[in-house]
């Protein structure tokens, strides 16, 4: 990206087009715009992956309130960050990755929370601890509903 702005300052980027990738990996995109504004530009809430799930949970409880949308609409995006990390969590090595593994664990957690509050009461938090992607996407069907969720991931699986 820094190579398609011009080191003058006369040619600036004026939009951009992520294609599907933006879908598999989501999280990605708080790099991509570090990148783009600056790392002194960049706000808090956009550079920690656990302020940017919190303040979308905060949005889609609103938005669940007014009845504007409807439930699976909402939850498709902590979905495939769920995917993302569920991928992200399983390799053997940290390094090359957007996060360590504490903040997929803390993502975890955040995803987890606002799934139940969103569901209000569907969705049972472990109590336990552990860590588990895989338990955590299937969170999703009493939400949205099974066929719903199954038609996610294959939709995801061809990208």
């Amino acid at each position: 990206l820094h190579s398609l702005q011009a080191d003058d300052g006369t040619k600036k980027i004026s939009s951009h087009m992520a294609g599907r990738w933006c879908l598999r990996r989501p999280l990605d995109l708080m790099a991509v715009e570090q990148t783009l504004l600056g790392k002194q530009r960049a706000t808090v809430a956009t550079v920690d992956p656990c302020k940017v799930i919190d303040r979308y949970i905060e949005y889609a409880l609103a938005k669940k309130q007014s009845k504007k949308y409807p439930m699976s609409e909402l939850c498709l995006p902590l979905f495939l960050v769920v995917e993302q990390l569920r991928y992200d969590y399983d390799q053997e090595e940290e390094s090359g990755l957007l996060l360590s593994w504490e903040d997929m664990e803390n993502l975890h957690d955040t995803i987890q929370d606002g799934l139940v509050h969103m569901s209000d009461g569907k969705v049972k938090a472990t109590t336990n601890g552990s860590i588990n992607f895989k338990k955590l996407a299937s969170s999703f069907k009493p939400l949205v509903g099974t066929k719903v969720v199954n038609k996610w991931k294959r939709n995801r699986s061809e990208l």
